[in-house]
């Protein structure tokens, strides 16, 4: 159902559709809050809504769906923290909130829950602290997109030590951190 410009908000009935394994509304005029019941579909595996018009916080609920490889969320108005419990799903492949009002700080051990990730992006919000020093620990990591933030001390030397797929997809230009490490990152 993406991409056909529908309005308002997403039926709560969606989420009678246990088996649904894809949901698909990205790029519509959706707008609301997520529901919470969409975190009932105990088979969903993508959840894709970017590019709507969602607000407030994302569910708790969130890390509830087993089976989850892609979320997608980007290109809304959502705020507040990512809850804890979507860092603590082990199936998760591809994690994109870029452009929202989200906040907080990573948590230090970002990849001891999800070794699967391969895709990491949360450009254009407002996250703080230091990025994570385990960030090495996603051996499978190819794209991590974490500029317009507000991250504070320096980029982990891990990053170009030891993810070297990382090398010609990082999007680290628009960090603020001290430039010494750069030259460590061949950048």
């Amino acid at each position: 159902m993406g991409v056909n410009h529908i309005g308002g908000n997403i039926p709560i009935v969606i989420s009678h559709l246990y088996q649904l394994k894809i949901l698909n509304m990205a790029i519509n005029k959706l707008l609301g809050s997520i529901p919470a019941e969409i975190f009932n579909i105990s088979s969903l595996e993508e959840l894709i809504l970017g590019d709507n018009l969602f607000s407030g916080n994302i569910s708790i609920a969130a890390g509830a769906l087993p089976k989850l490889k892609v979320v997608d969320l980007q290109h809304n108005k959502l705020s507040g923290e990512i809850p804890l419990s979507l860092f603590n799903m082990s199936s998760i492949r591809d994690f994109t909130l870029k452009n929202n009002n989200l906040h907080g700080s990573l948590p230090q051990d970002l990849c001891r829950h999800l070794p699967q990730l391969e895709n990491f992006a949360i450009t254009y919000n407002y996250f703080g602290g230091n990025i994570p020093r385990q960030i090495d620990n996603c051996t499978l990591l190819k794209g991590l997109y974490l500029g317009g933030n507000s991250f504070t001390g320096f980029i982990p030397k891990e990053i170009g030590l030891h993810l070297v797929t990382l090398r010609q997809s990082m999007d680290l230009r628009e960090l603020f951190l001290q430039e010494e490490i750069f030259i460590v990152m061949g950048f």
